[in-house]
C-alpha cells in the first residue's frame, strides 16, 4: 500500500512540474485548464467513433500542419483561467438540444438597434456571408428609454443595460415568419448581473436571442448614465474617423460568436478560434476572426452551405474592408483545397453533411421557431468578454 502511495505521488508531482500545461499567473486562480493534445483535438473532429481521420473532408481537417493554431495556454486574468470548460466535440454538438438550424422559410438573422448607433449595414454583409444560407435584415429599433429597467451607473459612471431587460424587451416583439434569431446591437455598456462589472456581448440559445455592445471597442466612448446622447454624437471617434471604420474589425467578431452561440457552439477549447471564450479586450483581440475545422464543420452542419463558395464571399468583402491578415488566411485555404480537390485527395472538400440524430421529437425542438420556443428561464451559452467582478474596487477599468 505505501509503494503505491508512493508511486501515485510521483506521478502528481510529475504531472505539477508539466511547465506547459498551467501558467504560474493562473495559480491562484480555481480554474486549471489541461490544452488538448494533437489527439483529442482530431478525435474531436470526428462526426462518429466510426469516423476516420482521413475520410473527414479537406475543409474541417487541420491541414496543412500548423495552419490552425493550438489554443494557447491561458494567463494571468484570462478565460480560461476563470472558467472551467471542456469543449465541444463534434458528437457533442450534435446532441443540443436547443440551437438555431435553418429551415424552410426560418433563415432571417434580425438586427435590432437599441438607442443611436452608426450604421450597421457593413456589419450586416459581413454577417450574412459568414453564415451562408441565411439573411441579414436590420429592424426597426428599440428607444433606450424602453431598456432602463434594471440599468445602473458603471465605474466610469456609465450607462449599462442589464441584458434579462434587453431579453424580455426582444421576447415581447412578435417575430416575423421568417425570423431565425435576433440579435439587439447597442452602444449603451452592458452586464448580466451584480456580480459582472460589464460584458462584451451574451447569447440565449435557448430563446433565439442575443445581445451585443460596441462601447468597448470604441476610442474612449461611453454613454454617460445621465444625459442624452444623439447619433450625431457617434459619426466622429477621437481620430476623426467613421466608428465603424474603426470598431468594424472587433464588431464583425463579437456578432459572429455571439450568433455561433445561438446555432449551438459552445467556446471553442482545441484551437486559437473565433468561437474562443475571451475576458478582456487583450484576449480577444488577439483571437482570429475565423473558425477552426471543428467549429465550421459544426456550422456547415446547421447551416449547408458550400465552404469553398463562402470563403470566396468572405474573402472579397475583407478585401472591401482592407483586413490583409483575414484576406491571406481564406486565399491560403482556398488555395490548398483547390489543389486537393484536382489532385483528389481528402474526398469531397465541402460537402453537405446531414444532421445525425433524425428523432422526430428532437428535430421538432431544434427546428422550432423564436415564437415557439419553451421560455425555460435559464441563461443560454455564449458569454464572451465576461469579467468576475470579486471585488468591483479593484476592477475598474479592466478591460
Amino acid at each position: 500500500a505505501n509503494r503505491k502511495d508512493q508511486q501515485t505521488d510521483k506521478r502528481v508531482a510529475e504531472r505539477d512540474r508539466t511547465p506547459d500545461e498551467r501558467d504560474p499567473a493562473c495559480d491562484d486562480q480555481t480554474m486549471r485548464f489541461k490544452r488538448p493534445s494533437k489527439e483529442e483535438r482530431l478525435r474531436a473532429a470526428r462526426l462518429s467513433r466510426e469516423e476516420k481521420q482521413e475520410s473527414i473532408p479537406a475543409s474541417f481537417r487541420p491541414i496543412p500542419e500548423g495552419s490552425f493554431k493550438p489554443i494557447d495556454i491561458p494567463k494571468g486574468s484570462d478565460w480560461l483561467c476563470e472558467h472551467k470548460e471542456s469543449g465541444q466535440s463534434l458528437t457533442s454538438f450534435t446532441r443540443v438540444s436547443f440551437k438555431a438550424q435553418p429551415h424552410g422559410n426560418y433563415r432571417v438573422i434580425e438586427l435590432i438597434p437599441i438607442g443611436p448607433i452608426p450604421s450597421l449595414e457593413e456589419i450586416r454583409t459581413y454577417c450574412e456571408a459568414f453564415f451562408a444560407g441565411c439573411k441579414v435584415r436590420i429592424e426597426k429599433g428599440i428607444d433606450l428609454e424602453d431598456v432602463m429597467e434594471g440599468a445602473r451607473s458603471g465605474d466610469e459612471d456609465q450607462l449599462q443595460l442589464l441584458t434579462g431587460t434587453v431579453y424580455n424587451i426582444l421576447g415581447g416583439m412578435k417575430p416575423k415568419r421568417d425570423t431565425l434569431v435576433r440579435i439587439a446591437v447597442t452602444m449603451a455598456d452592458l452586464f448580466p448581473g451584480d456580480d459582472w462589472n460589464f460584458v462584451f456581448g451574451e447569447a440565449r440559445a435557448m430563446d433565439g436571442v442575443g445581445v451585443f455592445s460596441f462601447s468597448r471597442y470604441m476610442e474612449s466612448f461611453l454613454i454617460p448614465f445621465e444625459g442624452k446622447v444623439s447619433r450625431d454624437d457617434l459619426c466622429k471617434d477621437e481620430t476623426g474617423s467613421e466608428p465603424t471604420k474603426t470598431v468594424l474589425y472587433r464588431a464583425c467578431k463579437v456578432l459572429t460568436h455571439e450568433t455561433g452561440h445561438l446555432f449551438g457552439i459552445k467556446h471553442c477549447t482545441f484551437y486559437e478560434c473565433l468561437m474562443c471564450g475571451c475576458n478582456h479586450l487583450d484576449e480577444f483581440d488577439k483571437r482570429p476572426l475565423h473558425l477552426c475545422p471543428i467549429d465550421l464543420r459544426k456550422l456547415q452542419i446547421a447551416c449547408k452551405f458550400d465552404v469553398v463558395e463562402r470563403y470566396r464571399l468572405l474573402a472579397e468583402i475583407s478585401k472591401k474592408f482592407g483586413w490583409s491578415e483575414h484576406v491571406k488566411f481564406i486565399e491560403q485555404r482556398l488555395e490548398l483545397l483547390a489543389k486537393m480537390a484536382s489532385d483528389g485527395l481528402g474526398g469531397k472538400v465541402h460537402k453537405v453533411i446531414p444532421d445525425i440524430k433524425k428523432s422526430r421529437k428532437k428535430d421538432a425542438r431544434k427546428s422550432v421557431s423564436p415564437s415557439g420556443r419553451r421560455k425555460l428561464g435559464a441563461r443560454g451559452q455564449g458569454m464572451v468578454g465576461l469579467q468576475r467582478q470579486r471585488k468591483r474596487s479593484t476592477r475598474v477599468g479592466k478591460s
